[in-house]
């Protein structure tokens, strides 16, 4: 429309939908200013990793780091240059148009999210793979 317009709103879904750039605040303090895409895929911080995305970012410890990889970027199979990270599946969750498969990695929660039925197991031992170009280091 060309207006320059400030909305503001604690809906993180309600944000990305509407916005061209948008900025993440906490208490007061500007997080990461960015397009939706920008925010969601590279997040500046834990804080930003979280707040986005429904289920949010997962965060993992790893050599040191807190790696960041989105619930829909984990594989359930080998790629080249991806973590691999080994998983305890807990449970597996149909939602309708998706399913979240829940485990943990080294005591972490960690949800993988796929449109097909997923092969885990509920208390089995599975890898998963962390492509590197999806990957926040935070």
């Amino acid at each position: 429309l060309g207006v320059t317009t400030v909305y503001v709103t604690h809906d993180q879904v309600e944000a990305m939908t509407m916005s061209d750039r948008m900025a993440v605040l906490n208490n007061g303090v500007l997080q990461q200013l960015g397009t939706p895409s920008q925010v969601y895929d590279h997040p500046a911080n834990a804080f930003v990793a979280t707040f986005t995305g429904s289920p949010p970012m997962n965060l993992l410890p790893y050599q040191g780091k807190l790696l960041g990889i989105r619930p829909e970027r984990l594989l359930p199979h080998s790629v080249p240059q991806a973590i691999a990270l080994p998983v305890s599946i807990r449970a597996t969750e149909f939602i309708g148009h998706e399913w979240l498969v829940h485990g943990t990695y080294d005591s972490t929660p960690i949800i993988r999210r796929t449109v097909l039925e997923p092969m885990e197991q509920a208390l089995s031992t599975v890898t998963w793979y962390a492509p590197e170009s999806h990957v926040s280091w935070l």
